[in-house]
């Protein structure tokens, strides 16, 4: 494989699920024999810690860090001059770098590079389209989308099908070793040994649903406990406030995620259909992690949703609906069988979703279009 630069505008590390997602891409494409070297912003609120251990990273490559206007604190200004900032600053890095390819998630970055080198190639993650965007759909070498909505949604814009591969997100199963006493970690964390647990982890964001789970549970009988890993600080300190019934963890570190969902009887996706991103285009990492738990997955029944899971390996419930989602959890929780049976599903069928697979797809179209 020839020389591959990714760029990406982000803190490393960071708590947000992107970090994870472009660690392990890099990790599975150092791994499958491409010479790659991240390239991210010098930040000042990155966490502390060494990324690759954070991430819990094996494969072997290259991260530089370069300089950017770190003004993103002053909102969406703030964010603009960021990334003016470090797309110049990528500009300029980039004269003095040979490399046969240059990946990045950030469209911005695409736009500009391609007025001054080919062999450019985007990985779309959102529907958005603007004139930046119709730009990078003719001038880019390739696509990578994470869901079959987002392909089609470009196609529809005038790009090239054969230009676009769909490459969902996916997991490291060697982070989710599953061999955990369930009793042992609730004590760690602090949870009741008694109930059965209905267990959501990830960001608070509107469209991630979460409103739906919260307002779940005030129905449930209190033999079962929704409990929360993830969110940010200030979110959570309301949210306690406002839902007691719900138990909040806050944010904790990735590499316990494995050890953490083992306290779950059941666990929630319950994204919004409220949101078009949610409905067409996501691909949530939670799900890939919740895949491998052997715990029964509950999600909102939504189109980018169904592209991974089914009534096979999963449960759904009508999206935005509360006394849907507290039906399905109590109709999972008292039917043992159906619990073994979707888990058992959903841990054969996360076989084909490693970020090494992802990385393979990934490859054969850069060789494709490099031809």
């Amino acid at each position: 494989m020839k020389r591959m630069i990714y760029i990406a505008n982000m803190r490393l590390p960071t708590e947000k699920a992107h970090g994870i997602q472009i660690m392990k891409t890099c990790e599975a494409l150092s791994l499958n024999g491409a010479d790659i070297e991240l390239v991210v912003p010098w930040r000042f609120n990155r966490l502390k810690d060494n990324p690759f251990r954070y991430y819990n990273i094996q494969g072997k490559f290259k991260i530089t860090t370069i300089p950017s206007f770190d003004f993103v604190k002053l909102g969406r200004i703030g964010f603009l001059i960021q990334s003016i900032s470090f797309s110049l600053s990528v500009l300029f890095y980039l004269i003095f770098k040979k490399a046969d390819i240059i990946y990045s998630r950030d469209e911005i970055l695409i736009f500009l590079l391609s007025f001054f080198r080919k062999k450019l190639f985007w990985e779309a993650h959102m529907n958005r389209y603007n004139h930046i965007i119709r730009r990078i759909l003719v001038k880019c070498g390739g696509i990578i989308t994470i869901t079959e909505g987002l392909k089609n949604f470009y196609i529809s814009k005038g790009a090239v099908s054969d230009k676009i591969a769909v490459a969902p997100d996916g997991i490291d199963l060697s982070d989710f070793p599953n061999n955990f006493d369930k009793n042992s970690v609730r004590k760690e964390l602090g949870l009741p040994l008694d109930k059965k647990i209905a267990l959501y982890v990830g960001r608070l964001d509107g469209w991630k649903g979460t409103e739906t789970l919260f307002s779940a549970s005030k129905l449930l009988p209190p033999s079962i406990q929704v409990v929360i890993i993830g969110g940010e600080s200030k979110q959570v300190s309301c949210l306690k406030i406002k839902y007691p019934e719900v138990m909040f963890l806050g944010f904790l570190p990735y590499r316990d995620l494995s050890k953490n969902q083992s306290v779950a009887d059941v666990l929630i996706l319950p994204n919004t259909g409220k949101d078009e991103i949610s409905v067409k285009f996501t691909s949530p990492l939670k799900l890939f992690a919740y895949m491998t738990s052997g715990r029964p997955i509950i999600s909102s029944d939504l189109p980018s949703l169904r592209e991974v899971l089914n009534e096979e390996n999963a449960c759904f419930f009508e999206a935005d609906n509360p006394k849907s989602l507290t039906s399905a959890i109590t109709s999972i929780l008292n039917d043992k069988k159906k619990q073994d049976k979707i888990s058992n599903q959903a841990l054969r069928d996360i076989i084909k979703y490693s970020w090494n697979c992802r990385a393979q797809k990934i490859i054969s179209l850069l060789f494709q279009m490099m031809k």
